[in-house]
């Protein structure tokens, strides 16, 4: 054909002919090496998608980088022309490709000479998130849920966007590229109508010390004239990364999958697609989208689970020790997250439960302890009897240690163990002995736990990752248990105001003490949840829990379909009082268990008619002989059929669960270890005097650092392996 290179290029991508790109378009070398030396040399010129250019002016302190770079001589020489214009054909040939998810032509394109670094900037991703081309997916639906409101048909979605939607389907305390400060200030001014001063993002101004800043006077700003459309200003330090993301988020799997195998940090960019994907897969359920595209989803976070599991076991079987050091390096481009954080957030049990994951965990768990044979039974010889613990015990030296500068976590959840037993036992006096005017010695014991408890439940929210009080405070609440110690502690505190005061209220106080112990006896299942035989059972619990709410709702509308029935018929002239909602259930809920209250099934009555001691029997209450017919239906219903369903699910949650009772305990194992990890060394009611400890070292650091808080071990994600 007489058609120019790039005219043929088109025409392959349109038809979907690799072969003929791949066998006729790029047949001599020469040609794709002198482009891809082109590509380097124009890494300074203007993207395409940026035109034209755009000139404004910015205030700002001359430094450093405070000169502006002049325009660039026009280019004269054709065969340098040429060759440009073949290179801006092969990027726009590149992002139709994405566009119309052809992998294919990506994977030839990359090779003959197109430079991602190059290609793509904030104009082309931004036009990637809005192609209506492609899978149908479910990227509209979560900014709409992000964004809190209905969008107009037209609505361009901005890397803003993106970034919350981020941070909504990763959850926690992950914080996107795309949200932070300075991104938003670039992108602001790049791109909103009032353009802010970003020279510092464009390195056109010096950073002062903090103390330089305080004291010193502020140098006479300059206007100086900047590129805000400079490509160079729009790029990306990982752009594989951003382009795996935007794949997943728009459910293009192959081309993922692509983009997945190419750039760095492949462990976490599997974990973080996991996620993405398994979220996703939610929110597509909660919206009753269609069943085949959560079903899609699922499959997609299943796939990127085992690349990311035969990754770690590969890299443990090459090395132990580099891959425990990928499991806790610090990813700057995920949110300062490690693998093994990313891992538990997309709940990816396998990843946890293995090998090298455990090793690293057994290693902070233990610390420098090498406990041999019964280490449970020792180390409660050693708390009762401390100089026991030099016989019973020996100690790795450093070298032998994965892990730097870790407390061991087994001493502390057995010291918290041994004080909360020691602090039920104190509860249980209390309530079950009288109760004096004022505390007594075991009471004050008992305020003192829970004062410190919340405390240290205070001092966790407040220390935790998330930036903002609210986002801590959502984060924290997310764990089940969390909300446990906050009813429990919150209802003792409420029965303690009334304790304290004079009768009544003191025994209302009392009764509330008495209520309120029944949280904490609830709060030892979380000590069995991280044993190795009971936690799998503690599991179970809560999802037959689960299972149970939806069968209520089932057997609610047969309890009240029979109990209204039978209230109306045998009792036809009750006044309306709220007695009169009680009984519609009383009878019918204790029928379920086998208390069928013979006596008033089918009662003796007529007209003129004696009982066998010669009372005179009330009159038949009309249709009063359909109840035991209605009865008997109900009992048919409720006690054979919906029971036998509630225990036939419950068998299946049981064989669920069992299956992976093993990856579920070491899944457990690793919050145990993340929580004492973080927390102080006493229990409570000791704690008060680490916080004390924590509030006087965080004081002299702030003194010595001049307002810099140095704080040592934020949790595993600064666990650094030092080589």
């Amino acid at each position: 054909t007489n058609a120019s290179a790039p005219d043929q290029l088109s025409l392959a991508l349109a038809w979907n002919r690799v072969d003929i790109a791949r066998n006729q378009i790029f047949p001599a070398s020469a040609l794709a090496n002198s482009s891809g030396t082109i590509a380097t040399t124009t890494e300074r010129q203007k993207s395409p998608a940026t035109a034209p250019r755009n000139k404004a002016k910015a205030r700002g302190k001359k430094g450093r980088g405070g000169k502006v770079k002049p325009d660039p001589p026009e280019e004269t020489d054709p065969r340098k022309i040429e060759l440009m214009r073949w290179v801006n054909s092969l990027e726009q040939a590149m992002m139709d490709a994405l566009v119309l998810d052809r992998v294919d032509f990506v994977k030839l394109l990359i090779e003959n000479g197109v430079n991602i670094h190059h290609f793509l900037t904030i104009p082309r991703l931004e036009e990637l998130y809005n192609t209506r081309l492609g899978p149908a997916n479910t990227l509209h639906v979560v900014v709409r849920d992000v964004k809190k409101g209905n969008l107009p048909p037209d609505y361009q979605i901005t890397l803003i966007d993106i970034g919350l939607v981020m941070e909504h389907l990763m959850g926690g305390a992950y914080r996107c590229n795309y949200t932070r400060k300075n991104f938003r200030a670039l992108y602001n001014n790049l791109y909103g109508l009032k353009r802010p001063k970003a020279l510092k993002m464009l390195g056109l101004e010096d950073e002062e010390p903090r103390g330089q800043k305080k004291k010193g006077k502020k140098k006479k700003e300059e206007e100086v004239e900047i590129d805000v459309d400079d490509p160079e200003v729009c790029r990306f330090t990982y752009p594989f990364h951003e382009l795996m993301v935007w794949a997943v988020l728009m459910k293009r799997q192959k081309m993922a999958l692509f983009l997945w195998q190419r750039g760095e940090e492949a462990m976490a960019k599997a974990l973080v697609a996991c996620k993405l994907y398994t979220a996703m897969a939610k929110e597509s359920s909660d919206s009753e989208l269609v069943d085949d595209i959560a079903e899609d989803l699922d499959n997609n976070s299943k796939e990127f689970g085992q690349l990311a599991y035969e990754l770690l076991d590969q890299s443990y079987k090459h090395d132990e020790q580099v891959a425990m050091k990928l499991l806790t390096y610090e990813l700057t481009n995920w949110s300062n997250s490690t693998c093994l954080k990313l891992a538990v957030a997309a709940k990816h049990r396998d990843f946890i439960a293995h090998t090298c994951s455990q090793m690293l965990l057994t290693d902070m768990w233990m610390g420098n302890l090498r406990m041999g044979k019964n280490p449970g039974l020792k180390v409660i010889l050693g708390i009762i009897f401390p100089p026991s613990i030099l016989l019973l015990v020996d100690f790795k030296g450093d070298d032998q240690s994965y892990t730097a500068d870790s407390e061991e976590g087994k001493d502390k959840d057995d010291d918290t163990k041994i004080s909360y037993l020691g602090y039920l036992m104190l509860y249980n006096y209390i309530i079950l002995v009288k109760m004096e005017r004022w505390p007594s010695i075991q009471e004050w014991t008992v305020i003192a736990y829970i004062l410190t408890l919340g405390f240290e439940k205070v001092r966790q929210i407040l220390m935790s990752e998330p930036g903002k009080l609210k986002q801590k405070i959502n984060v924290w609440l997310e764990e089940v248990w969390n909300i446990t110690d906050l009813a429990a502690i919150s209802t003792f505190l409420v029965g303690l105001l009334l304790r304290l005061q004079n009768e009544p209220l003191l025994g209302i106080g009392r009764v509330i003490y008495c209520i309120d112990i029944i949280f904490w006896y609830i709060r030892v299942l979380d000590i069995f949840g991280v044993n190795k035989y009971l936690g799998p059972y503690v599991m179970m619990i809560g999802k037959m829990m689960i299972d149970m709410l939806y069968f209520v709702v089932i057997m609610l509308v047969v309890l009240m379909s029979f109990g209204v029935a039978r209230q109306a018929i045998l009792h036809p002239d009750e006044e309306p009082t709220w007695r009169l909602a009680r009984n519609i259930f009383y009878m019918p809920y204790w029928m379920i268990y086998g208390e069928v209250f013979a006596d008033s099934i089918d009662p003796p009555c007529g007209e003129n008619l004696y009982d066998e001691d010669g009372k005179k029997l009330p009159p038949c209450i009309p249709g009063a002989w359909l109840t035991p017919a209605l009865m008997a239906c109900y009992l048919l219903v409720a006690n054979i059929l919906l029971v036998n369903l509630l225990i036939a699910v419950f068998n299946n949650t049981f064989l669920e669960v069992k299956a992976i009772s093993n990856q579920i305990w070491k899944f457990q194992r690793y919050q145990l270890i993340m929580i004492f990890h973080d927390r102080p060394l006493l229990p409570p009611p000791l704690i008060v005097f680490s916080h004390l400890y924590l509030l006087f070292r965080s004081f002299r650091c702030t003194k010595r650092n001049d307002g810099e808080l140095n704080e040592k071990d934020r949790g595993l994600s600064e666990s650094i392996f030092h080589s």
